[in-house]
Parts: C-alpha cells; sequence; structure tokens
C-alpha cells in the first residue's frame, strides 16, 4: 500500500472519488462507515443513492445536504467537491469530501432537506462572493467601493430571484450584536 493510500485510509472524513461517468473509484473506510455500503459493493459502480447530485455540485464550494446512510436513515452533513484532472487537462471525475455535521447540530430532519429555495441560496451566496472577490472589496475598511458593491450584489440578487426585493447592509463588526434580518 503507498503512502497516499495510507493517508486516505486514516482520514476522519470519508473521501469518494467518482469518474465522469459517475461511477466510484475511491471509497474509504470512513466512507463505509458513515455511509454504511461497504466498499466492495460500491467500487467501479454508480453512486450510491446517498442524497448527493454531481450535477448540482459547484467545484471548490462546500455545500449543505442531508444525505442518507443505506439502512435509510439521514444526517446533516457539508459536501466538498473538487474537479479531478485527468492527464489531458480535462476533468475526469470528482473527489467529494463528506463532513457529517451531527457532532455539531444534531440529527437532521425535514427541515434540512434539500429544497430548490436552498439550491437559489447557495448560487446567490456563490454569486455574491464572486463579485466581492472579483472586486476586491475590502469590507473592514468601508469606503467609496461599498456602494458600488453594494448595488452589484442587490442586481445579481434581483437576477437570481427575479420578483423579489434585495437589500444589502455593510454592518460593522461591533454592531453586528445588534443587527437581525427577519
Amino acid at each position: 500500500m503507498n503512502r497516499s493510500s495510507q493517508v486516505l485510509r486514516a482520514l476522519g472524513d470519508p473521501v469518494i472519488v467518482v469518474d465522469r461517468d459517475g461511477d466510484v473509484m475511491v471509497w474509504t473506510p470512513a466512507a463505509e462507515r458513515l455511509l454504511g455500503f461497504p466498499v466492495d459493493e460500491v467500487i467501479g459502480r454508480p453512486l450510491p443513492e446517498i442524497g448527493v447530485r454531481l450535477d448540482t455540485l459547484l467545484p471548490g464550494r462546500e455545500r449543505r445536504v442531508t444525505l442518507r446512510r443505506r439502512e435509510g436513515g439521514t444526517f446533516p452533513a457539508t459536501l466538498t467537491a473538487t474537479e479531478l484532472p485527468g492527464p489531458d487537462g480535462g476533468v475526469d471525475g470528482h473527489v467529494l469530501v463528506v463532513k457529517d455535521l451531527t457532532p455539531w447540530i444534531g440529527p437532521g430532519g425535514e427541515w434540512a432537506a434539500i429544497t430548490e429555495t436552498m439550491v437559489v441560496e447557495e448560487r446567490l451566496g456563490a454569486a455574491f462572493r464572486g463579485i466581492v472577490e472579483a472586486t476586491g472589496s475590502d469590507m473592514d475598511r468601508g469606503g467609496s467601493r461599498l456602494e458600488p458593491l453594494a448595488q452589484s450584489l442587490a442586481d445579481q440578487g434581483r437576477r437570481l430571484l427575479p420578483g423579489i426585493s434585495c437589500l444589502i447592509a455593510v454592518v460593522p463588526a461591533t454592531r453586528q450584536d445588534v443587527f437581525h434580518c427577519l
């Protein structure tokens, strides 16, 4: 067993690798323990029905999901997908890292299920992060760049969620304890 395999086997969080067709290439012992599917039942086969829709994942972004165990129980988790580069520079698949949130927030329930609203919220958040990163805005310093940034964020929100109003508020860190969104 090479060193990379030893590291993957030692990880406490599940790591799953799927090829471009969605077939499982790597299923770590932590994935087996958490999800309940033995490695010999998943390698070379399509990703089991654990609640992951590969087509909705944004590479490099953490996403909150509700996953299913083999016996049918569900639990809240975060899932981070990273593109697996191929020898030709294209994408050969995805590396999925799962973090069970149960120890921090308790067991999931109906409230934790993926909904269309959550997908839109995640896309909106990703768009906002992208705008902030692209503009290089320093939110802590205030200044003249905040007003155009807030306008850009509100415009993006209106495009992603037609028919709603968007309010962008900049709240100093010293005042966040008194700021509430309703």
